[in-house]
């Protein structure tokens, strides 16, 4: 029977007044990922009191059980055992030339110097108390900070400087000036005396609790009731209002992107549009945080009172897990409702909601579900349907009943896997027994086994003609148009015959996740093709898909989530290291809501993610070297070692057996550190680089003797490449008996020899010397030679390592190193006024090759390899010297044009259409073979407010790819950009306008516009075959 129950509880809440439930005013919900770092990864001891970077990069920790360094994969702690008068930390700070400055317990001050360990100020007189707080100023003098006063010191000598009780030592990140944290006031240095500051109100009082101050010298202040106050450079004094209530703080940070930042004893808060937000650290973390501070990546680094280090994973995702709410860890599917409330199929827990920022009601078997094991969710404008493994329901919330379904009702089976509600009003139901159709209160049904192939529906889709479309486990892909059935297995290409998921993307393509990869099916018959693990998928099985804004599929697996792009490619895989809840994801569990935010179900936690957040790391990572063995034992003289372009390159002369070499190296930076990734070559022995891999040690054996130079270079997690090499060179002499010189000595004494014996040949012997004396002599240029040669080699090599191989064209790091330049020339034509940013603009266009993959499959790569090279010598060809061209990845290429006109961007982006368009080669047959380009375009700076940094640089990318998206889902062989209108261009910030672009780069700002530019004249599109004799005149049809 089917049962219909009214409910009063749940369901009421949610048609009623939204009742939400804080802890002491604390705001819950989502929260960021966060890695943890403890004493099972390397760390000293848990209770962490200090951290700070050196100018290397090494981040350092200070502990109750020892100081580490951190360089993101490894640690090195040092201690007692390794020269520490005492392993109590409290205080740190980076010296101006690289070392830092460790503060203890009782043990006074310590001196790390790359590898050495000193002890400078022992026995000057300091106290042998607590060393509270340090800092360096712009001087390199050191502060010190003691109950008993404050200290300076100037690296030898140190005497006491002011008699106040130090709590903490701030330093400004611009002007240097240090202020003092002291009995609840703060004081700044100035000259050889202390000033009192003012940071609060005329008539408000209270003890400062926390200080800290922001990038641009601001001192923010929140004392000891919450009140948080910010205290300009100008002496000007403000109340930070916020609502919500903060505990008494311990520590306060505020980041470079303007995020507030609290540590207490009950754990970490931020304050979020003027509102206290609780981050959780973890389950069963320690509260107590005692240590916030931000790296040079934007890293926020929370250090605990017994429970380690955390670092905030910071980017596109956020988190809900079981510290922020989410009532079971597993989650199986979503829906959202026209309120805005996100629905969520718990695993246990019946259905949770998400609305306007706080947890919502939940619906449980209490309230009338058949179950709490609800695996499935569909919305019908207010109302839900439940799908769980007790039977079905229909949540009717505008009468607050919900009717019950059960196997033998209508359904086949209760074990309920995906609901579909069709455009039509109908809706399906894929259970465990075959699938049903609900429509004009009745149910018609379709067995598994019989009517339907396979075991099992696990998931429904329906395409723009309103077939639907069924993933069955052991039957392939199932198509229903309403009378007949369709099936796709692996006889049809289908690359498993298990599948878990299917989608129906915006181009109407069949996407399906299966046991052995995605099988995409273009619906207009352009050919299907697969994505696998040889394609760049993290694993085999593929759980679930979902079609972001961008029309790039995320496809979840057993090993992380997968970026696919339209074509098929790979582009990116995120885990729980890049900030997911969990490395696997959910069956199913993936939804995209109406903000186009993508909510997906892991193994443990939902991640959401903002597709129009992600971002292009630019910062490449530092390279350091930091050890090498010779024959298994230190190299005498050497020092830890970074890459710099101005210094001289170090050199070391080893002995004959002194021919095993051990280098030992890091890459500093902590986004996604996993991902960072070598490459090295040494030179005159290795034919060329090494592939690039993560592994950090570079080990040659028996190296003959000879001269070389040891190469390094590392990428970060977006491939951008250090712009310099690291550099060391080494000669291994060879023995004595090898030598030239020993060698000559023998000849010229079986000479000397030879004339005594035989002293009738004068002659003869005279014609030998000579001729001895000639092979030196051609010896000697051979080895001129052999310098000249090892010369044009490194010249080589360093243009090898700025182009790329196949087509000639300037790579990233050409561009990379191309920045510093181009910033600065921009920043002066932003300076010189309107007028000039108008007439010396810099033009941006991403071009990706359409159809590039179908050229490959259908005349073969070596025919694609030829067409890329003659795109990139037209391209090279059609702009001016000063343009650069680099070959972007795959078939994109970027073109970056110097003092372009704005007027002039239209022709130059039609210009580059038509030269793609007009290259061909001969293909299979002699066939000509051509493709056209899809373009992405706009001009820099999009303001006139100023402020060029290189940190825009990788946003401007993201934006003119976006764009090239948007040319692609157009139709192809087109152009999509912004040009400059007739009125004036904005006076907002470059970030700003970057930040609205990318939500929607379509949107129209003050002074710019969106246009689209087809490609004129015959060929506007070839097709994806590239070629004009195909059976239908075009090729196949493209679906954009």
């Amino acid at each position: 029977m089917r049962a219909v129950r009214r409910i009063d509880t749940a369901l009421g809440r949610a048609c009623g007044t939204l009742v939400v439930l804080c802890l002491a005013g604390w705001v819950a919900g989502q929260q960021l990922s966060m890695r943890h770092v403890s004493v099972k990864e390397g760390l000293a001891q848990s209770q962490v009191r200090a951290v700070t970077q050196d100018e290397l990069g090494y981040l350092w920790v200070g502990t109750s059980g020892g100081v580490s360094r951190y360089d993101g994969r490894r640690f090195l702690t040092i201690t007692k055992e390794d020269g520490l008068t005492d392993d109590f930390v409290w205080s740190l700070a980076p010296t101006v030339d690289g070392g830092v400055w460790v503060g203890t317990d009782r043990g006074g001050v310590a001196r790390w110097d790359r590898n050495r360990l000193s002890h400078p100020l022992a026995e000057r007189g300091l106290p042998v108390s607590r060393i509270r707080a340090l800092a360096v100023d712009r001087g390199g003098n050191l502060w010190i900070g003691y109950r008993e006063g404050l200290f300076r010191s100037d690296g030898s000598g140190c005497a006491l400087f002011a008699p106040l009780a130090v709590d903490g030592l701030l330093t400004a990140p611009r002007s240097g000036e240090v202020a003092v944290l002291s009995a609840g006031g703060l004081w700044r240095v100035r000259g050889d005396r202390v000033e009192e500051i003012t940071v609060r109100s005329i008539g408000q009082t209270g003890h400062v609790a926390a200080a800290v101050f922001g990038d641009d010298d601001t001192l923010w202040a929140i004392d000891e009731d919450g009140r948080l106050w910010r205290r300009h450079p100008d002496g000007a004094v403000e109340a930070v209002p916020f609502t919500g209530r903060l505990p008494r703080a311990r520590v306060l940070r505020v980041t470079r992107l303007g995020e507030i930042w609290v540590g207490t004893s009950q754990g970490l808060f931020s304050i979020e549009e003027g509102e206290v937000v609780h981050q959780p650290l973890r389950s069963g973390a320690t509260d107590d945080v005692r240590v916030l501070f931000e790296d040079r990546e934007g890293n926020l680094w929370v250090g605990t009172n017994g429970d380690g280090l955390f670092q905030a994973v910071r980017g596109a995702f956020r988190l809900f897990t079981a510290e922020s709410g989410l009532p079971t860890p597993l989650v199986l599917n979503f829906a959202e409702t026209p309120d805005g409330c996100i629905w969520m199929a718990t695993l246990g827990a019946g259905v949770a909601s998400w609305c306007d920022g706080r947890w919502g009601p939940r619906l449980t078997a209490a309230d009338g579900l058949p179950g709490d094991r609800v695996i499935c969710l569909a919305a019908d404008g207010n109302n839900l349907w439940v799908g769980t493994s007790d039977g079905m329901a229909r949540v009717d919330r505008d009468r607050r009943r919900i009717r019950v379904w059960r196997a033998g009702e209508g359904i086949l089976h209760n074990s309920v896997f995906s609901i579909l509600r069709a455009r039509d009003g109908a809706v399906w139901v894929a259970t465990e027994g075959g699938v049903s159709r609900f429509r004009d209160d009745s149910w018609t049904t379709w067995a598994s086994g019989a009517e339907i192939p396979g075991l099992h529906v696990m998931s429904l889709a329906e395409d723009g003609a309103g077939a639907v479309w069924m993933a069955t486990y052991g039957g392939g892909v199932v198509r229903f148009d309403g009378d007949n059935f369709q099936s796709w297995t692996t006889r049809q290409g289908l690359p498993d015959d298990r599948v878990w998921c299917i989608r129906v993307d915006e181009q109407n393509r069949v996407w399906a996740g299966t046991d052995t990869g995605i099988w995409v099916h273009p619906l207009d018959g352009s050919g299907d093709f697969t994505v696998t693990t040889r394609s760049g998928l993290p694993s085999k099985s593929v759980w679930f898909l979902v079609e972001d804004i961008h029309h790039r599929v995320w496809a979840g697996t057993t090993r992380g989530v997968a970026l696919v792009s339209p074509d098929g490619r790979v582009d990116r895989v995120y885990t729980d290291a890049s900030g997911l809840s969990h490395i696997e994801a959910a069956q199913n569990a993936a939804f995209r809501d109406s903000h186009n935010r993508l909510w997906m179900g892991m193994i443990s936690g939902v991640t959401v993610a903002e597709p129009g957040m992600l971002r292009t790391n630019m910062q490449p990572p530092t390279l350091v070297l930091e050890k090498v063995l010779v024959n298994d034992r230190p190299l005498g003289g050497f020092r830890q070692l970074a890459a710099a372009a101005d210094r001289p390159v170090p050199r070391f002369d080893l002995g004959p057996d002194e021919n095993d070499l051990h280098f030992e190296f890091t890459a500093l930076s902590f986004i996604w550190p996993e991902r960072v990734q070598f490459r090295w070559q040494l030179v005159n022995h290795d034919r060329g680089w090494t592939a690039p891999s993560s592994e950090s040690r570079a080990v040659y054996r028996r190296v003959p003797p000879g001269d070389y130079t040891f190469l390094l270079q590392a990428e970060n997690c977006d491939g951008v490449w250090a712009p310099e090499p690291l550099k060391l060179a080494v000669r291994i002499r060879p023995p004595w008996y090898a030598t030239v010189w020993f060698r000559l000595l023998i000849l010229a004494g079986v000479a000397v020899l030879s004339a005594s014996v035989v002293g009738f040949r004068v002659l003869a012997e005279r014609h030998r010397r000579q001729e001895l004396e000639r092979i030196v002599a051609e010896r000697t240029a051979d080895l001129a030679r052999a310098n000249r040669v090892i010369s044009d080699q490194n010249i080589k090599l360093e243009e090898m390592v700025r182009t790329d191989p196949l087509t000639g064209l300037a790579n990233r790091r050409a561009l990379a190193e191309m920045l510093p330049e181009e910033i600065a020339h921009l920043q002066r034509v932003v300076r010189q006024g309107p007028a000039t940013i108008e007439e010396r603009c810099l033009a941006i266009v991403m071009l990706d090759l359409d159809h590039f993959k179908h050229v490959n499959d259908t005349h073969g790569h070596e025919t694609g390899d030829v067409l890329l090279e003659r795109i990139a010598t037209a391209l090279r060809s059609a702009v001016r010297g000063i343009d650069l061209v680099v070959r972007w990845g795959g078939e994109e290429i970027l073109v970056v044009a110097r003092d372009v006109k704005s007027r002039g961007l239209r022709g130059l982006v039609t210009k580059l259409m038509r030269t793609v368009a007009n290259v061909t080669v001969p293909g299979r047959q002699g066939r000509p073979v051509r493709v056209t380009a899809s373009l992405g375009f706009c001009l820099y700076p999009l303001s006139r407010a100023g402020g060029v940094t290189r940190e825009d640089w990788g946003k401007i990318i993201d934006l003119v790819d976006a764009l090239l998206y948007v040319a692609k889902n157009t139709g192809r062989a087109r152009a999509c950009g912004l040009i400059r209108t007739e009125e004036p261009l904005s006076a907002e910030s470059e970030a700003d306008i970057l930040r609205a672009l990318l939500r929607d780069p379509r949107q129209a700002r003050q002074g710019l516009g969106f246009v689209e530019i087809d490609l004129p004249g015959p060929g506007a599109d070839f097709g994806p075959a590239a070629d004009p004799d195909a059976p239908d005149g075009r090729g196949d049809n493209d679906p954009a």
